[in-house]
């Protein structure tokens, strides 16, 4: 069983399951607790991969669901998203009269606000 959000370490551990032999039977991550323990009793897990992010679900019901081992994957914060910068919207774009954009005409007016012109 896999409880992890979309992730690099839910595709390893996905590659992983199936190379032991064993059967992949992914959940949500935004399950809650009443949710996890249903779904791991009915399909009678030993163990299950878990996601550091969603760790708190699985730890507060781990005595009641009977897992023999749970695998803690991830990091709580993935360093793969990029930062969203903010964006300026301009006046005008320049442009030829075939519609291209002129680039250096933008680049100038850039440098000249930043006082490097």
């Amino acid at each position: 069983m896999l409880f992890s959000p979309n992730c690099i370490e839910w595709e390893i551990a996905c590659f992983g399951i199936s190379k032991a032999g064993g059967v992949f039977v992914p959940m949500n991550p935004i399950l809650r607790e009443g949710e996890v323990e249903y779904q791991v009793t009915d399909a009678q897990e030993e163990t299950m991969i878990v996601h550091e992010s969603v760790y708190p679900v699985v730890k507060s019901i781990r005595d009641k669901i009977g897992l023999k081992k749970i695998i803690i994957i991830g990091k709580k914060q993935p360093d793969t998203y990029k930062k969203i910068r903010e964006v300026e919207f301009i006046e005008s774009i320049p442009r030829v009269l075939s519609g291209k954009i002129l680039r250096r005409e933008l680049i100038k007016r850039e440098r000249e606000e930043m006082g490097l012109a």
